[in-house]
């Protein structure tokens, strides 16, 4: 099995494995496609070009397709089942046309910006841990989600295996570019995976071939690369709250290096954007909030019984419109359904977390993991302007639960009775949250009760 670098611009963008059947790896960038044919056709000379196989349906992998199928009309193209629904997708053709004329402007360099749509598509999809027979290369495809959805990778003949984008993209400088763009847990099973098939020879995209001396290490040190990207990422967001200011923190650290004509900062401002995303999504401990919650609670911090408040006092209702009004509540399903005619209150976003999927609420949003309603919320702040001052947590027991962790307040009506309660509000002063103030005694008719207020205390660094 030979194996050549064809890229048409830089180097470990395109590969050629030549054998009874040709095959091509990644078709490059659309700028590129010309000088990549001539490369192809000069290994190659008047023996075809059999197939191509695509990691994945990104623009600057992808594009070179149409003067691939000029140049050689019987070619096949394989990739994910994914990838080829999505290279049919008007949204996603439009998006590969765009891209790719800005790279070119930017690198300076012709392209073919009329080639037909059609000429992107996939001929053959493949399953995950499906092996197919071209010419003498049998071919194991298989999925390496992360980078995308349809992330695959290839080992061929037993020998060679053709990394996707999930695993990173290393500089031959030590440099390392994360790409988990929807699935960081995923994009480290990847690697897990990759590293047990033990190829004798490993492709990394965008690099090319591992040194023999990296070899034994390769896995152990790319995984190492993408955790601690993980935390840069994170402490990068953490200190950068605002999304544009993290973004241009993030271009400084993992971009400024890089070629910009193989890799334009538009694109890599788009897949941080996701990254960002995914990492709030799969790790919102790592992310520090500062939710309130409020709550009526008896002295044994009971908050209600068959489905009802244990008791109206029009003090604490005052309150709790005082607390809310203009801001994000997040509830359960059961505590949304006892308010007045079961309706979303008025002056608030509400959010209600439910399991309920085909659940739907007039006025309200719906969300069913907390992962979900951190997005929403998120999205919702900066859509409403507004902060995680604004976002309080009304219950019900479950909910208080799983938001305790983001919280850093809570307003609690402490009511000097003992109801039967089926649902109770954590104990604050026992997970050890501070008693900062508190009203003194107030009285409804014969119920005593006071306004308190907890503050989370932070913990001692060991």
């Amino acid at each position: 099995m030979t194996v050549i670098d064809v890229s048409g611009c830089g180097s470990g963008a395109v590969f050629l494995i030549k054998g009874k059947a040709n095959l091509l790896f990644e078709a490059g960038m659309a700028y590129a496609a010309d000088q990549m044919v001539e490369n192809i056709k000069r290994e190659l000379g008047d023996a075809e070009l059999d197939a191509v196989l695509l990691s994945h349906s990104h623009y600057d992998h992808v594009a070179g397709l149409p003067a691939v199928r000029k140049a050689w009309p019987g070619v096949k193209t394989y990739a994910s089942e994914r990838a080829k629904e999505i290279l049919v997708k008007p949204g996603a053709l439009k998006t590969i046309r765009r891209l790719s004329g800005e790279a070119a402007e930017a690198a300076g360099l012709p392209w073919d910006s009329e080639y037909d749509d059609a000429d992107l598509q996939i001929d053959v999809s493949l399953e995950d841990g499906e092996t197919i027979e071209l010419g003498d290369h049998t071919i194991y495809a298989f999925a390496t989600i992360g980078h995308t959805k349809c992330s695959m990778s290839y080992l061929i003949d037993d020998e060679l295996m053709l990394c996707s984008e999930t695993v990173g993209v290393m500089g031959h400088d030590g440099s390392y570019m994360p790409s988990f763009l929807v699935d960081y847990k995923a994009a480290e099973e990847s690697i897990e995976y990759s590293s047990e098939l033990d190829a004798k020879e490993i492709i990394l995209n965008h690099y090319g071939f591992v040194s023999e001396a990296d070899k034994a290490a390769i896995w152990d040190v790319l995984m190492q690369k993408l955790r601690d990207s993980r935390d840069v990422m994170i402490d990068i967001m953490n200190r950068f709250p605002e999304e544009e200011a993290a973004l241009r923190e993030m271009e400084r650290v993992f971009h400024s290096h890089v070629d910009k004509k193989e890799q334009p900062d538009e694109a890599f401002y788009i897949n941080a954007a996701s990254m960002m995303k995914t990492l709030k999504r799969q790790f919102p401990e790592r992310f520090p909030r500062h939710f309130q919650l409020i709550a009526a609670v008896d002295r044994n911090w009971g908050i209600g019984n068959k489905g009802q408040m244990l008791t109206v006092i029009p003090a604490d209702q005052k309150l709790f419109r005082q607390e809310t009004m203009g801001k994000i509540i997040v509830m359960g399903y059961k505590t949304f359904l006892t308010f007045p005619a079961q309706r979303p209150l008025d002056g608030r976003i509400n959010l209600i977390l439910t399991k309920k999927k085909a659940l739907s609420v007039k006025g309200a949003e719906i969300c069913h993991s907390v992962e979900e309603a951190l997005v929403r919320i998120d999205e919702l702040k900066q859509e409403k302007h507004l902060t995680d001052v604004d976002v309080v947590i009304i219950g019900g027991e479950s909910i208080y639960r799983q938001f305790l962790p983001f919280c850093d307040t809570a307003q609690i009506t402490w009511i000097d009775f003992s109801y039967v309660a089926d649902t109770h509000m954590v104990d604050l002063e026992k997970e050890g949250w501070e008693l900062v103030r508190r009203s003194g005694e107030q009285t409804f008719f014969n119920l005593c009760y006071e306004f308190r207020e907890y503050r989370k205390l932070e913990k001692e660094s060991l």
